[in-house]
């Protein structure tokens, strides 16, 4: 009978509609992973704006050696108003497997070369710290490369390597703003670092 067969034509219907619909691309899974952090970064740079408008008016330094040198009264108010934020406030657990994995996917699995190429002084460094200054006198350069596949972020805010850590440092109050621990992971025969660093 015609009625009987009304069943499994809606039940093969439904089967053909779930395999038409395309799994989603790992384009909009990073999107979706990558949203707390976006949100993150927008919600840090209100913080920033508004403390930076109630900070004294300093004159902006104009030589090279001078660039990173802020008024203490910025760096101050934003440690006040983000005391006890913890790791990954940013970098949220799925941010982070993402960052993780483009970083693989750039360097090819080559962490020891990135290592060289970001760090021409590791010693200096010390270890970074959430709502701290840079942890050092030397600073980490980042490739182009891997700039170019990692979120945009504003210009407050920089992407650096601390040893194996990927951080955000708010570049204008010298202050680390999330850290992504082993973003670098440890290859076979390589020992950590992890000294205190002098600073100027």
């Amino acid at each position: 009978m015609v009625p009987n067969l009304i069943p499994p034509l809606i039940t093969a219907a439904l089967v053909l509609v779930g395999l038409a619909v395309p799994a989603p691309s790992q384009t909009d899974s990073d999107a979706l992973a990558l949203l707390p952090f976006r949100d993150g970064v927008e919600q840090y740079l209100a913080l920033h704006q508004q403390a930076e408008a109630s900070a004294p008016v300093v004159p902006v330094p104009t030589d090279a050696a001078s660039l990173y040198v802020v008024p203490a009264a910025l760096r101050t108010q934003l440690q006040r108003v983000r005391a006890g934020t913890p790791e990954g406030k940013i970098f949220t657990p799925r941010a982070g497997r993402v960052f993780k994995r483009l970083i693989a996917q750039v360097t090819g699995g080559d962490y020891a070369a990135l290592m060289i190429a970001t760090h021409e002084d590791r010693d200096e460094l010390g270890r970074a710290v959430v709502n701290e200054r840079w942890p050092g006198s030397a600073v980490t350069t980042m490739p182009p490369d891997l700039l170019a596949v990692l979120p945009p972020l504003p210009s407050a805010l920089e992407y650096r390597f601390v040893h194996r850590d990927l951080v955000l440092w708010d570049v204008r109050a010298d202050l680390i703003v999330d850290v992504l621990r082993d973003a670098i992971p440890l290859q076979g025969g390589e020992r950590g670092t992890g000294r205190r660093a002098r600073r100027n």
